[in-house]
């Protein structure tokens, strides 16, 4: 599926489900997800000759649509992005007020960093059975400030970027509890931190539990 098809299948099922109650004819079910886990972050050449490591906090409060919920209205999804909806276990979809990440890196003796990630970023899952393969992207933006007492100095990054990220998921009690595990990888406008290195490039490592709770919305299908 190319990435202007799967841009506009995403726009239909935040269009068909998040529709306003208000005009809404039908009750769709979905469920609000509630997640929490640690990650470590690595900003590449943050130092003259060394990688910056960042521990945080990553968050997830999204709508989820589930297969079930897909192929109940499958006739409602245009006809070209059938067959793709299909073969999605479910769609997830955030809002950008909630952070997806949150810098906190107490300090340890020579660094203590704090901050966050916000962004638009629509996923779906692959697979049918208890464990699943996610795919997500879209765009970030990040603030951090971090200090090192041992070359006595401070940074303010701030810049806007781009995420995708890649997890393994376990469901468990019927999808009502998830643990995930995966790599999410940032790529910013280039800023200097501690060096004459431009810092562009971020990775996180991650693992997190989800609990979901079963909702609903009206959509006029």
């Amino acid at each position: 599926m190319s990435h202007v098809s799967f841009k506009r299948m995403v726009g239909f099922f935040l269009i068909l489900f998040c529709t306003s109650a208000a005009a809404g004819k039908e009750k769709i079910p979905i469920r609000i997800n509630i997640g929490a886990g640690y990650s470590d972050y690595r900003f590449e050449q943050a130092y003259q000759h060394q990688d910056l490591y960042v521990s945080a906090t990553e968050l997830a409060i999204n709508a989820v649509v589930s297969q079930e919920t897909i192929k109940k209205y499958k006739n409602k999804i245009p006809k070209k992005f059938r067959k793709a909806a299909g073969k999605l276990g479910e769609v997830s979809v955030g809002h950008i007020a909630v952070p997806q990440t949150l810098y906190l890196h107490p300090f340890d003796g020579r660094r203590k960093a704090w901050g966050g990630t916000w962004g638009v970023l629509p996923s779906f899952d692959l697979g049918l059975g208890p464990i699943s393969f996610g795919l997500g992207g879209g765009v970030i933006a990040s603030v951090m400030y971090h200090q090192d007492t041992q070359i006595k100095d401070s940074t303010f990054f701030a810049r806007p970027g781009v995420r995708g990220e890649a997890s393994l998921k376990l469901s468990l009690f019927d999808r009502y509890v998830i643990l995930e595990a995966g790599v999410k990888k940032d790529y910013y406008l280039p800023q200097k931190f501690y060096s004459d290195h431009g810092v562009w490039k971020a990775a996180g490592y991650y693992a997190m539990i989800h609990f979901r709770i079963p909702f609903s919305v009206k959509a006029k299908i």
